[in-house]
């Protein structure tokens, strides 16, 4: 794996996705003076910084220049209606496995397609297809063994969320690793404020997370885990934690090589992630900190 808390092809991302933002209406002169600030956000950016903390300063430049507050709600209630629509479904798939705590990892890998930063046409239809293919798809077998090894001295679980709709995948998972480990305490931590179509407490607590788990906020509207930014619940959470899984991009971004026993749970959906792993776009992830 690369170093580079912010690889050139993030850069490029970065500006790109502001260049799309653009109000149509907006005069040539306040477009230039956003792109100046855009481009010198991201040029001076400081070397702890990753594209989540960075995206996170251009969405307040929106806001302060276009006065643009992009709201995901109907596209978050969307697709948390339609994994509640389908967990009956997908618990039932879950519960006849030889497995069942690995195929609920592998269904909630998949609900990380459901990302309106990572990709620009998420669809129901592709969200179904991928999901219909979770059975056959695998998680690293050694990973997986390392993981079953460590949750079986675990005292403590802590889950990163990432996206609406795949929270309620999640929680399927979790409520298979409570039957596994009934003893271990497992807590999820979300964003403390909304960014893209993240998760945050109130959404968990619409879809039942706050039933099998305890919810955590971590303070920020970044869309990932910055050890540097987030709030001291939860930064004592995930330094304490026995397990971590984390899901998403954003997540494995912000906190990869912090050191901690983290288990990184993933699709891979834009093309430096697909040149950093070697796969195929929307392939999935299961990797640990310790031994990227």
């Amino acid at each position: 794996m690369n170093d580079v808390r912010l690889s050139a092809y993030c850069m490029h991302c970065l500006v790109k996705g502001q260049l799309d933002k653009m109000p149509n209406e907006a005069d040539e002169q306040t477009k230039a003076r956003y792109m100046k600030m855009v481009l010198n956000t991201v040029g001076n950016c400081e070397p702890w910084e990753t594209a989540p903390v960075i995206h996170s300063k251009l969405i307040e430049i929106q806001r302060e220049i276009f006065n643009n507050n992009l709201s995901y709600q109907e596209e978050k209630k969307v697709f948390n209606d339609l994994m509640l629509k389908e967990e009956k479904k997908i618990k039932s798939v879950i519960e006849k496995a030889k497995d069942p705590v690995n195929m609920a990892i592998r269904y909630a890998r998949v609900g990380n397609y459901i990302d309106f930063a990572a990709l620009n046409d998420v669809t129901e239809e592709q969200l179904l297809k991928l999901l219909s293919r979770a059975e056959t798809s695998e998680l690293n077998k050694e990973e997986y063994d390392n993981f079953l090894n460590d949750m079986g001295n675990a005292k403590s679980l802590v889950i990163l969320a990432d996206n609406n709709g795949e929270i309620v995948l999640d929680k399927i998972m979790v409520e298979e690793i409570k039957k596994a480990y009934p003893n271990i305490h497992i807590t999820v931590i979300v964003r403390g404020y909304p960014v893209i179509n993240d998760v945050t407490k109130d959404d968990a607590i619409y879809v039942g997370m706050d039933k099998v788990a305890e919810i955590v906020e971590n303070g920020t509207s970044i869309a990932g885990t910055a050890l540097e930014l987030i709030n001291d619940e939860a930064k004592n959470r995930i330094m304490n934690a026995d397990v971590i899984l984390s899901k998403g991009q954003g997540n494995f971004e912000t906190l990869n090589k912090c050191g901690l026993n983290v288990y990184y749970v993933f699709l891979c959906k834009c093309q430096w992630f697909v040149n950093q792993f070697g796969m195929k776009k929307l392939e999935g992830v299961f990797v640990n900190d310790k031994r990227l």
